[in-house]
Order: C-alpha cells, then sequence, then structure tokens
C-alpha cells in the first residue's frame, strides 16, 4: 500500500496469524540483467503482446522466451495475458537487485507478480535479498529453480530451503517451481495462465500449462521419481506433474507461511487478500471523498460510525463473498459506539476498532474416499 494513503485510511487484512488496481493483480514484471535494450536510465518498460517483445528482443533470448511461456496461452481463453513489463538490473554494475527494485517501482508499481530471466535464476544470494524485499509488499514471487538440491531432504543450501527457513514461518510470498529442464519457464506459462484470472476464483494446483497447441513450447513433467517429489513438496517446492494422463501444475503452495510448522501458504490466499485488502482501502476512502465533495461528511456519531460499518460490509460482500473469497454469511463485523470511543481519538478524527472476521473459502486440492461394496 502506498505509504501516503495510510495517512487517512489504514486497512490491515490477515488471515488469522503500492495499493494494486485490480488490472494490477493480472500483470507481472520480468526482471533482467539485460541493459542493452532496457537501460538502467529508462528502468522499465510495457509490453501489450509477443510480437511487441520480439521487436525489442531476438526469439531465444532469455526475455523473449519467458515472454513466450507468458504470452502463449489459448487464445479462446477470454482471461488472456495483456501486458507484461520488464525491468532492469543493472548487475553488470555492481548494483544490487533491491536497489533496481526499488529504481523500477519508482517508474512504475501498479504490478503484483515478479519474476526473473534465466540468466538471474541461479543467483541465490541475490534471489534470497529479493525474496526479502517482497515479503515487506503487496506483492509476490515466483521464481523457475533447477536446483536438484531442492529434492534432496535436509539439505539447508538450495533456495528452497534458505527460504522455508526464514523468519518464524518460512516466506509467504515466494513461490519457487522447480524443473530439471533449465531452457524452460514454468513459472512464466502459469503467470500467464492464472494473473488474468479473477483472484478468488481458481487456485494455481491442477492448472495444466500451455502447450503446441496455443504456440507455446511444451513444458513437460519434470523427470522426477516418487521420493523426489514427497521432498520437493515437504519444502513446499512446486512442479510440473502428470497424473493419470493428466499434466499440471502441483500443490500451489509459497516456501512457507501457512503456520509456524512452515507450511507452505496457498498462492491463491495470498493473492485474495491482498486484493481484498486494496479494494477494502480504496472503499473506505471513497467514502470519505464521496461525502466531501457532495458538501456533507462522515460524522463522528453513531449515525456516522453507522455508514463506515455499513460501506465495509457491502465492501466484503462484493469483493469477498462475490468473488469466492470470502464465505456467503460468515462475515462479522464490530464497530464502537461514540461513547466507547476516546476524547484524544474524537479530538485526531480517527475512528479505530472496525473490525470484521469472516470465513475463507479456499479450496479442494485433495479428497479421500473410503467405501465398502458388498456382494
Amino acid at each position: 500500500m502506498p505509504q501516503g494513503v495510510k495517512r487517512f485510511i489504514d486497512v490491515s487484512i490477515t488471515k488469522e496469524t503500492a495499493l494494486t488496481t485490480s488490472a494490477g493483480f493480472g500483470v507481472p514484471l520480468l526482471l533482467t540483467d539485460n541493459v542493452a535494450v532496457i537501460t538502467t536510465t529508462t528502468r522499465v518498460k510495457k509490453y501489450l503482446s509477443l510480437s511487441a517483445i520480439e521487436t525489442d528482443f531476438a526469439i531465444g533470448t532469455n526475455e523473449y522466451e519467458a515472454a513466450k511461456a507468458f504470452f502463449k496461452q489459448d487464445p479462446n481463453n477470454k482471461n488472456f495475458p495483456t501486458k507484461l513489463l520488464i525491468g532492469v538490473w543493472g548487475k553488470a554494475s555492481t548494483e544490487s537487485i533491491t536497489v533496481a527494485l526499488d529504481a523500477i517501482r519508482a517508474v512504475m508499481d501498479d504490478w503484483y507478480a515478479l519474476g526473473v530471466t534465466a540468466s538471474i535464476r541461479t543467483a541465490t544470494a541475490d534471489l534470497t535479498a529479493l525474496a526479502t524485499y517482497i515479503e515487506a509488499l503487496p506483492k509476490v514471487m515466483i521464481l523457475d529453480n533447477n536446483d536438484a538440491n531442492s529434492l534432496v531432504l535436509g539439505e539447508t543450501t538450495s533456495l528452497l530451503a534458505i527460504l522455508k527457513g526464514q523468519g518464524t514461518s518460512g516466506y509467504k510470498r515466494t513461490m519457487i517451481i522447480y524443473h530439471d529442464d533449465v531452457t524452460l519457464y514454468p513459472a512464466w506459462s502459469i503467470m500467464g495462465k492464472y494473473l488474468p484470472l479473477q483472484p478468488g476464483s481458481s487456485q494455481v494446483a491442477y492448472h495444466k500449462l500451455a502447450d503446441a497447441t496455443a504456440g507455446a513450447t511444451y513444458i513437460r513433467p519434470a523427470k522426477l521419481t516418487e521420493v523426489q517429489k514427497d521432498n520437493l513438496f515437504s519444502k513446499n517446492g512446486n512442479a510440473v506433474v502428470s497424473s493419470i494422463g493428466a499434466e499440471f501444475i502441483y500443490p500451489g503452495t509459497m516456501t512457507g507461511g501457512r503456520n509456524l510448522n512452515r507450511e507452505g501458504e496457498w498462492f491463491d490466499i495470498i493473492r485474495s487478500i491482498d486484493f481484498l485488502t486494496a479494494r477494502t482501502t480504496e472503499k473506505m476512502l471513497s467514502l470519505l471523498l464521496e461525502k466531501a465533495n457532495s458538501g456533507e461528511k462522515v460524522p463522528y456519531t453513531n449515525a456516522g460510525i453507522a455508514m463506515v460499518q455499513t460501506r465495509l460490509v457491502d465492501t466484503l460482500e462484493k469483493f469477498g463473498v462475490s468473488t469466492n473469497i470470502l464465505v456467503d454469511k460468515s462475515i462479522v463485523t464490530s464497530v464502537p459506539k461514540r461513547s466507547d470511543t476516546s476524547v484524544a481519538d474524537r479530538d485526531s478524527r480517527i475512528l479505530r476498532n472496525v473490525d470484521f472476521t469472516a470465513d475463507l473459502a479456499g479450496a479442494i486440492v485433495g479428497v479421500v474416499v473410503r467405501g465398502k461394496v458388498r456382494v
């Protein structure tokens, strides 16, 4: 959330434990260390198609191949990716990767997911710093990774192991997708498939990546034994897998964050909460703006406090329940009466203790069936 907004409206939504626009939740930023096309002066450029990418980056370059995996989705799908940002890190000039992201965000910050080119995906120390940076933002990072150490139980050197071990529960804003083929971009393919979808409408697990029928490079399932899959998933990693003829991404978790056992938070939960936080912030501020611009105000009375509560409920219904983020009829709001507020808060014109609880709709990622038959 832009720092300036917090002066007026401070919204925090947590899952029991730069304000992105609605459109921005479908936009990724591709970070490259190639300064030949986009310089550290320009920093970032917007592309609306793969053909536009090709005018700047030749077929076969890291940037083109990542963009191809992103844009080449089913053209008949109404949720088709329409925008990609490419930003530059001046790695050769010893610029730190986080300083580069600061500079990019100063130019253009209406994006939600960060990814990198193949030339950066092995820079473990830099990516760890980037993950730390992203962890403090209402954004996420999705990385392709080819480090076979990720498949070894108990190792501590892979990026996956490092990020799972951060903080009290691991980093919940970075997702790592392992693949044994370094030429492939499954992270960018799933971003092209998933980011255009309405937050709350779907989960990452079980999505099939685009293939040659859509003009994309075929991303086969990773060559993993069942033991390696178990090891990867136990470390909160993800992979392209296959089962009974179907090929899909699984399980759709971040490197940590769900609980103190460091189980990975679900990507769709993080995105849904970020979306709901952004929309609630907007609607709370819009209430104050609407009243002021119509020559009125929200009075510090029980009636005025009720206006705030009504706007909150309406917002949660519209952007939470109707989008399948929240369970219908689970929303419970709580606001104080004027007599319960402090003189200091009334003097400062700050209304505190506007609270709500609600159940997350979540999603089903596994089914257990037990039955008995008789003759």
